[in-house]
């Protein structure tokens, strides 16, 4: 068990790659998919559905940060291989904020959890922290991820991914970023209203003059 943070020599891109690396099984949940993210993982992902693993990932919408091309290009590696299943959070209940990486092979579990999401900045640049550990397959660590995983399907919080569900998300998505750009207008607006304190100086020393 090691501690995994965004250092030139070892940053989470190269933590997920040993995750995956040889695994059978692979289970991922984060909050936040971005395209570059996406980019990562789905060579890598591709690659272990070529040898035959079994691959499930449930993906967060909250706050609308998961792109839609992001979801795109991971659905499109799903339309090619049956064992790849991806789900979307329906955003009706808790807010889904995980970040973890699991992969299975015979007799021994990988595993990476922290705080990166599947972005490019999260998996290479930013002040992100996660364990990246290794347990055999019948401790307890292991057992409790897969019942972790078990409970998303069961949740009722989520949508299997198809062109019908990303093509709801990326309406909403489009209508959220519109919002987000009207506000971030009328804050940058509000902001450059307000009384310049150089202005109050200048005032302040013809008082004084």
């Amino acid at each position: 068990m090691r501690l995994i943070q965004n250092k030139a020599s070892d940053d989470h891109r190269t933590a997920v790659a040993h995750v995956l690396e040889g695994a059978e099984q692979i289970s991922i949940a984060v909050a936040f998919l971005k395209e570059g993210g996406a980019r990562i993982i789905g060579l890598l992902l591709e690659a272990r559905l070529k040898q035959g693993a079994k691959i499930e990932a449930f993906l967060g919408t909250d706050f609308y940060i998961t792109e839609p091309k992001a979801l795109a290009h991971l659905l499109a590696i799903k339309k090619r291989f049956g064992a790849f299943e991806m789900f979307l959070a329906n955003g009706k209940t808790a807010t889904f904020h995980p970040k973890s990486y699991v992969g299975r092979s015979e007799g021994q579990v990988r595993c990476l959890i922290g705080s990166a999401n599947l972005t490019t900045g999260a998996l290479t640049t930013n002040d992100e922290i996660s364990i990246l550990a290794t347990v055999n397959s019948d401790e307890q660590l292991s057992s409790d991820l897969k019942v972790t995983f078990a409970d998303f399907r069961e949740s009722g919080s989520f949508q299997e991914l198809d062109d019908l569900v990303l093509g709801q998300y990326a309406s909403r998505h489009k209508d959220a970023e519109r919002l987000r750009r009207k506000l971030e207008k009328e804050l940058e607006d509000n902001f450059a209203a307000q009384f310049d304190l150089r202005r109050l100086n200048g005032c302040l020393r013809q008082y004084r003059a």
